[in-house]
């Protein structure tokens, strides 16, 4: 049973993410729904706030916006031989006012080095891209 914001974890994605060495960790609302962004910078979204590594945890916060009662089911995969495509999808009860929520994604990334070594991260098919830190 799938309830509040999380990976869908055994989707053909997610497996496939496991064989390139990256297990997904956790994702999660790490801010709420702000009101507060205007309508009019929505075409600016989705947008990367941060993308780090520590030690074998990859970070990566996102905002997205989305229907101000939502939660989010997150997958993710590896396209070509370096990029991270997110994904994710808001679901739950419709309320009448969108708004801007910022996602936290985590991976282990301790298999990694076995695979491909990650340069680039997506969302959403956005073309706004963000660079993977290399590992230490």
């Amino acid at each position: 049973m799938l309830a509040g914001t999380t990976f869908l974890s055994y989707s053909n994605k997610m497996i496939s993410l496991l064989n390139k060495g990256l297990e997904p960790i956790s994702l999660e609302i790490i801010q709420d729904c702000n009101n507060t962004t205007h309508q009019s910078t929505f075409v600016e979204y989705p947008k990367f706030i941060e993308v780090k590594r520590d030690s074998d945890t990859l970070t990566i916060e996102a905002q997205v916006i989305a229907n101000c009662c939502h939660n989010f089911l997150g997958e993710a995969e590896v396209v070509g031989n370096d990029t991270l495509k997110l994904v994710y999808t808001s679901y739950g009860g419709f309320c009448s006012c969108a708004c801007m929520f910022s996602l936290r994604y985590k991976f282990d990334t301790t298999f990694e080095a076995h695979c491909h070594i990650l340069n680039r991260v997506t969302i959403n098919g956005s073309e706004i891209t963000g660079v993977i830190p290399k590992k230490d």
